[in-house]
């Protein structure tokens, strides 16, 4: 595919903006305020590929005031507040991926504690690709050996990373554990390995690219595309940093240029600037 080129360009690519804005993350003001964000833009973008039909302030509204709207059904604002309890389990502190973790994360966002299914599936639509994953009676003996990965997975070498967390979400999505869930459930492993990894979360929202990274795999082996999605998230992950701390000193130049206005506007004004007496100020 025409998109892919050469994926190590784009890794190093990515790598080199993630490194712009290294610094900028350890702002509290900034990392705050795009950790926020990233959660509702997370929430709504992982929905949307399930076909969920929210849009990111309907999204926000009901997780935030649980106001809903025309046009949805209940299920789909259900979905949104289950997948945003299971997002506040991730941290960017680092967590130890488990068996019992994943599973918790999947009965939050199902509405009921996980567990592996007990019968075969297939997935997808018939009228377009169908895949059929393990037999479930070899779930456990898979999702033991998935675990030894990515448990306690570090890596110094960003390129590694990157290609293991590929690698490591299409195989849990292919071996698919639960009945349902699974892209949910396995959107949320994959950025919990980045910040585990100390890389900044990403949202992927490319839904029939997402689609067309499994066929890829499924025919060809073929990993690359979804490499290639995961840094093009991460590098819109790193451009709302960016955007975020410049705002921050604009906005606060803003603020600050404002109030010396109306401090030097209040004090040549009668009864203005220091006419009071000091006792009379408020603490």
């Amino acid at each position: 595919m025409a998109i892919i080129g050469d994926i190590q360009k784009k890794i190093a690519e990515t790598k080199k903006k993630l490194d712009s804005v290294q610094e900028i993350k350890k702002d509290f003001l900034v990392w705050d305020a795009f950790y926020k964000g990233f959660q509702y833009r997370f929430c709504w973008s992982s929905n949307s590929i399930e076909g969920n039909t929210l849009s990111l302030d309907e999204t926000i509204a009901v997780v935030d005031f649980d106001e809903v709207s025309a046009g949805h059904k209940f299920s789909e604002y259900q979905d949104a507040k289950n997948l945003f309890r299971a997002i506040k389990e991730m941290s960017p502190k680092g967590v130890r991926i488990s068996e019992e973790w994943i599973k918790k994360i999947d009965g939050i966002i199902c509405g009921a504690y996980g567990e592996y299914r007990q019968e075969n599936v297939f997935v997808g639509n018939p009228a377009r690709a169908v895949y059929y994953p393990p037999k479930y009676e070899n779930v456990p003996e898979l999702m033991q050996a998935h675990m030894e990965k990515i448990g306690d997975f570090h890596s110094g070498d960003f390129a590694e990373v990157i290609e293991r967390v590929a690698e490591y979400h299409i195989e849990f999505e292919r071996i698919h554990p639960f009945m349902d869930g699974n892209g949910r459930t396995g959107r949320i492993i994959l950025n919990q390995i980045l910040m585990n990894n100390e890389i900044l979360p990403a949202a992927i929202s490319h839904t029939s690219k997402y689609r067309q990274a499994f066929k890829e795999f499924d025919t060809k082996g073929d990993k690359s595309l979804m490499t290639y999605l995961i840094c093009d998230a991460l590098q819109e992950s790193a451009k709302i940093v960016k955007e975020l701390s410049l705002k921050k000193e604009r906005d606060q130049e803003t603020a600050k240029a404002s109030v010396k206005g109306k401090l030097q506007k209040n004090s040549g004004e009668p009864g203005g600037g220091n006419n009071r007496d000091h006792e009379d100020l408020e603490l």
